[in-house]
């Protein structure tokens, strides 16, 4: 009964925000110690209000292989709104990404990301970049990790012409905790400042609380906030949603 009680509040969740625009790539990644293919798909489902109602309904697919020192990271994530009015904006990523692994400790990572979101104004925005990631600690019960990277944005606004570009250190500190068999809470916050101008800058935080049922079922609860200093036209600076869904992994 309590899980059930659980589902329903986490489906029927309602808030006032945006969603992100900066992708919380570690609460996707799965553990893992054998060699192969894993993955997961979740769906998950909240209710938001701008200046009328909205019904979002998201959908996220993950692939990963992993291989010797080298661990592939796919992943697919669309969102679909409507308005009383029957109104579709959507938003959407496809994020590449691939880790060596040197020492223990020490990583190596390089990805690349399409995305575009209508609510935030962003027509398409193509993103690459490379870079260390470090393990601070890493035990059965809790991990942590941070990373700087360099990353190159080009990104195109509605309503804008030309294409923007800019060159940005995108760096970020996460943390896994696993109380025990049946929960994990995983916490990253990212900071990417434009080089040419450090006043132009983005801090994302993004908590991500999953339970498990079963052998490959979960249900997932996120909250995530955005502080954007040079966001598109019209949409605010900070931006904040809380979600859940249902998912499993195989």
């Amino acid at each position: 009964m309590k899980k059930i009680l659980l589902i329903a509040g986490m489906l029927l969740i309602m808030h006032r925000g945006l969603r992100s625009q900066v992708i919380n790539i570690e609460s996707y990644r799965i553990r893992t110690d054998t060699s192969g293919w894993a993955g997961s798909a979740d769906v998950s489902l909240y209710l938001a209000k701008y200046d009328e109602p909205i019904l979002t309904f998201l959908t996220n697919l993950q692939l990963q292989y992993k291989e010797g020192k080298s661990l592939f990271l796919m992943l697919t994530d669309l969102a679909s709104v409507q308005t009383d009015e029957e109104k579709f904006v959507s938003s959407g990523f496809q994020h590449f990404r691939y880790n060596y692994k040197i020492t223990d400790r020490f990583v190596w990572e390089a990805f690349v990301q399409g995305q575009y979101n209508a609510p935030l104004a962003i027509d398409w925005r193509f993103l690459t970049g490379t870079g260390p990631r470090f393990k601070l600690v890493g035990t059965d019960k809790f991990r942590m990790y941070i990373a700087a990277l360099y990353m190159f944005e080009l990104e195109k606004n509605t309503g804008i012409e030309d294409p923007i570009n800019a060159n940005r250190l995108s760096s970020y500190i996460s943390f896994t905790l696993e109380t025990n068999e049946n929960y994990t809470l995983t916490s990253t916050t990212y900071y990417q400042p434009n080089f040419a101008d450090f006043a132009d800058y983005r801090i994302s935080t993004a908590l991500n609380l999953k339970t498990y049922f079963g052998k490959y079922g979960y249900m997932k609860l996120k909250y995530s906030l955005l502080d954007d200093k040079a966001p598109a036209e019209g949409v605010p600076e900070t931006t904040y949603n809380l979600s859940g869904g249902l998912g499993f992994e195989f």
